[in-house]
């Protein structure tokens, strides 16, 4: 039996907030596990039924309504919201222990294709702020596949054109060191001679859009013009990540310099991303290996 009523979950969420903040989580991980905290308390208010059920309902809820992926994503935060309730002896026993998140089904990404890459930078071309800019941001996202957070949190001091390598701040807040080519370091060096007069110059973030810093938000729009430019529809951040997965392992790339390179701790991530395209790189491998020919 909880020490505590579901409709009293509400005000534990600033203190769980605190909590994660000591912990140095991304800002990002934080809103989310706000979120799904107080969406819960929100929809279970009123509600008298003991916790298990009220979490299984809720889910399912989540499922019916949205999908399985967004129902399983708040099944993995409000898992940790109700640990942390138990851990600080509000709970007697964790609500959560028995209850498994929904299956979600592999849904490959499509990746781009070199042509599909080549027509992007083509609608990039040019020498304005915007245009040099634009070019280095593809270039970078086409290169090394890091996340759109990972590239709008990057600073000046990040840089290093010299060696060709990029330092990002990833999930966990670990940093790791990213290579670059050459002309992605070429790219980079153009747009920062135009930073250079920008009005918001002075800013330490790298990269600079009309308002200010460059955000997440920001980038995703900026990618869908650059998209949409090119005669390319579904164009986003993150289907860069794919694409570059995908081309590693095409070309024979190792799959443990890939994870340090993604920032993957876990090798069920070389799967996932490593799908958006097997069934093609199984086909090339057939036809190199030739094997109903040989006899």
């Amino acid at each position: 039996m909880s020490k505590i009523q579901s409709l009293e979950l509400a005000p534990f969420v600033p203190d769980w907030k605190r909590h994660l903040r000591a912990k140095n989580l991304a800002p990002s991980s934080i809103l989310s596990y706000i979120y799904a905290a107080e969406q819960f308390a929100k929809a279970n208010q009123v509600s008298v039924e003991p916790l298990p059920k009220q979490i299984e309902t809720y889910l399912g809820d989540l499922l019916a309504r949205t999908s399985a992926a967004n129902s399983r994503k708040h099944h993995r935060n409000l898992q940790q919201f109700f640990r942390w309730l138990t851990d600080e002896g509000e709970l007697s026993t964790n609500p959560m222990l028995k209850i498994t998140p929904p299956k979600v089904p592999e849904k490959p990404v499509a990746i781009f294709t070199n042509a599909e890459l080549t027509r992007m930078l083509s609608a990039c071309k040019g020498n304005s702020f915007l245009q040099r800019r634009n070019t280095a941001l593809v270039r970078v996202l086409m290169d090394t596949g890091i996340r759109a957070a990972e590239l709008c949190g990057m600073q000046l001091t990040d840089v290093d054109l010299d060696i060709g390598l990029i330092a990002v701040l990833g999930k966990g807040r670990r940093v790791r060191s990213v290579p670059i080519s050459a002309k992605t370091s070429e790219a980079i060096s153009r747009y920062l001679r135009q930073r250079g007069r920008h009005h918001y110059a002075a800013l330490s973030s790298l990269w600079l859009s009309n308002k200010g810093a460059l955000t997440t938000s920001g980038l995703g729009q900026v990618i869908d013009r650059i998209g949409l430019r090119a005669g390319l529809k579904d164009v986003y951040p993150h289907r860069f990540r794919h694409t570059a997965a995908h081309a590693w392992l095409s070309a024979g790339g190792g799959e443990r310099s890939l994870m340090r390179i993604m920032g993957w701790r876990s090798p069920a991530m070389l799967s996932r991303y490593g799908a958006s395209a097997a069934d093609s790189r199984a086909r090339d491998e057939f036809r190199r290996l030739n094997l109903g020919d040989r006899l």
